[in-house]
């Protein structure tokens, strides 16, 4: 259903329509009661309409009411307006991460920081058997004090689940930031998000990915068998040992790379306070894999959706 500017939905009063998905619309709303701005996450009348969407945004509800961490996006509540689900979440004024690198708005610290709290929040979600599956700047929120929160567990699923959700021969996420194992539709643990997180790790410090592609499929075909490019090759000021941690984090097998994502950070954060004459081959984080040796053989799925185009970053 459409909603207007100025209409009540339960006790909230809808401002305007601030963005709109796959799965529905977002809209800025206030809850009068308490003077408090929240955000509305409505699914549309087709998608409602549509049994897996709904199981969909209704395991999104459930995901979130059970991850309560001071970087994770908080969920308020939840309804239905004219048969429509709804939920209501914090508003976050700072906009997503996406918005910040493509206006370069924050400094290479902030960025890491920023990529640290949401390293602290998946590390909790996979301690309780949830993995995000769709990390990229875009699912990255900010409040006023630029602090990152993770948000939007639509994708997500308990890894005691036998399989990845795919649908008619898709895979549900985003090409751009897909591990290989997710865009081969297998079983997924914590360390397809380490993968993901990697590749949005990557742009934020560089305003360029590891792969480059100008369709989903192309992506997913890169991500499974092509050797990510130097992020020195877009940041020529970083030490060379950078690479090593985000080399290791995109192995293609997934048992090469680190077990949590705040192994990752950690890594990045050391790598970055490294001499520039110090090579990358001399920082000992353990071996960087052999790209030949961890290659696996797959089919290469089609993707539901293209990703944005590349944002840029400030470099300092």
């Amino acid at each position: 259903m459409a909603i207007s500017p100025g209409q009540h939905v339960s006790q909230y009063v809808v401002e305007k329509k601030i963005g709109e998905g796959g799965m529905g619309a977002v809209y800025l709303a206030e809850q009068p009661s308490i003077h408090r701005r929240v955000v509305l996450k409505v699914l549309t009348t087709g998608s409602a309409g549509d049994p897996d969407m709904l199981k969909r945004f209704q395991r999104e509800v459930d995901i979130i009411a059970q991850l309560e961490h001071p970087h994770i996006l908080p969920v308020y509540d939840f309804g239905e307006v004219d048969g429509d689900p709804y939920i209501v979440m914090r508003y976050m004024a700072g906009g997503s991460l996406y918005d910040h690198l493509r206006a370069r708005t924050l400094s290479r610290e902030d960025l890491l920081r920023v990529l640290d709290q949401v390293a602290e929040a998946l590390d909790y979600a996979h301690e309780r058997g949830v993995i995000h599956r769709d990390l990229k700047p875009g699912n990255v929120l900010l409040d006023e004090a630029l602090n990152g929160y993770l948000a939007d567990f639509g994708l997500a699923k308990t890894m005691e689940g036998t399989r990845d959700l795919t649908k008619t021969g898709n895979v549900l996420g985003t090409p751009a930031y897909m591990s290989p194992e997710q865009a081969r539709g297998e079983h997924l643990d914590s360390r397809s998000d380490v993968y993901s997180f990697a590749v949005m790790a990557f742009e934020a410090l560089s305003g360029a990915r590891p792969f480059e592609a100008k369709t989903p499929l192309e992506y997913i075909q890169k991500h499974l068998s092509e050797p990510p490019r130097s992020i020195r090759t877009f940041v020529q000021d970083l030490p060379p040992a950078v690479d090593t941690p985000i080399f290791k984090a995109l192995a293609k097998k997934r048992d090469q790379r680190p077990a949590h994502v705040s192994d990752f950070t950690r890594q990045l954060r050391q790598s970055l306070s490294a001499s520039p004459d110090v090579p990358a081959a001399a920082y000992q984080m353990g071996e960087v894999p052999s790209w030949e040796a961890g290659l696996e053989s797959g089919s290469v799925a089609s993707a539901a959706s293209a990703a944005p185009s590349v944002p840029a970053a400030r470099r300092r």
